[in-house]
């Protein structure tokens, strides 16, 4: 996808989230049953979680003020061997605050890439320096039947035929709230994430959720 395609793509879901922002935000306090205004951790979640400007998906969230994404290899490119530092995206924070980003490190095996926000601009042309974000989970968080919420961008289209092409376009919002618990970790690396990984949980999740956080 050109720079100027993907800037356009940006701007069109930037657009979206403008105007749909109280809906998003009160369906993911519905799903998340956050009733307190104190409740700031999973509010923050919601702030700090990214999708990218591109047709088939991808997600991310903010973990550092400074504008570090997380999200995955293959949501830079359509195979993670073809990922290199240095390749740049552009993306969309749900207040519809539009940024380009960099990968800075990968990890294949894990399937991770960083991100640095490199630009960023609000819509009355003044450059943003600082993010909302969250942290990540310490070790041994990600506990059995933990409930868990997942904030992403599921592809638009039907992806499950039989033929394997594009089916008809699926009525899924732009971005969508999903609520699950953590069922376990499967044996083995826990930092290889071949194919599916290796946590198992029943948040609902589809294609072009790639990279979408788990909080």
């Amino acid at each position: 996808m050109s720079g100027k395609k993907a800037y356009r793509l940006a701007a069109e879901k930037s657009d979206i989230l403008v105007s749909r922002r109280e809906k998003n935000l009160e369906k993911f306090k519905n799903v998340c049953n956050i009733q307190r205004a104190a409740e700031t951790r999973l509010l923050n979640s919601f702030e700090a979680s990214v999708i990218f400007s591109q047709e088939e998906g991808g997600s991310g969230s903010c973990i550092d003020e400074s504008g570090i994404i997380l999200t995955c290899c293959h949501v830079l490119e359509d195979s993670i061997g073809k990922v290199k530092v240095g390749r740049r995206k552009y993306g969309v924070f749900m207040s519809g605050l539009t940024f380009l980003a960099e990968a800075i490190a990968l990890d294949e095996k894990a399937d991770i890439a960083v991100m640095k926000i490199i630009k960023s601009e609000s819509s009355k042309g003044v450059q943003v320096l600082t993010f909302p974000f969250v942290a990540l989970a310490e070790d041994g968080e990600n506990k059995k039947n933990q409930r868990c919420y997942c904030v992403g961008q599921p592809f638009p289209y039907d992806l499950e035929g039989e033929d394997g092409e594009d089916g008809e376009k699926m009525d899924w919002e732009l971005v969508t709230t999903s609520r699950g618990r953590i069922k376990r970790v499967m044996a083995g690396d826990v930092l290889d994430n071949f194919e599916i990984g290796k946590l198992v949980h029943d948040a609902w999740t589809y294609w072009g959720h790639s990279g979408a956080p788990l909080y």
